[in-house]
């Protein structure tokens, strides 16, 4: 093992990619999808799997949209689709 180097396992490696890919396209589902190089359907699939859920939360003008664990934790979002 290199120094400075925290290994992680692949699963965690997955994870982060579809948490960061939500956050770069604003949580559009299908642009996400499409620059990890997976449908849809298999996005939603890893989103049950990793325990992620997306809350769109109406108010005044337009909606915004969070990423939280299934403890509730925020993990990313706040912005405005």
């Amino acid at each position: 093992m290199r120094l400075g180097v925290v290994p992680m396992k692949l699963e965690e490696i997955v994870k982060q990619a579809i948490i960061q890919a939500l956050i770069d396209h604003r949580f559009n589902f299908t642009k996400a999808a499409q620059s990890l190089g997976i449908g849809k359907s298999t996005l939603y699939a890893k989103l049950y799997k990793y325990d992620l859920k997306v809350i769109k939360d109406l108010g005044p003008g337009r909606p915004t949209y969070r990423l939280v664990d299934g403890g509730g934790s925020l993990i990313g979002g706040g912005t405005n689709q």
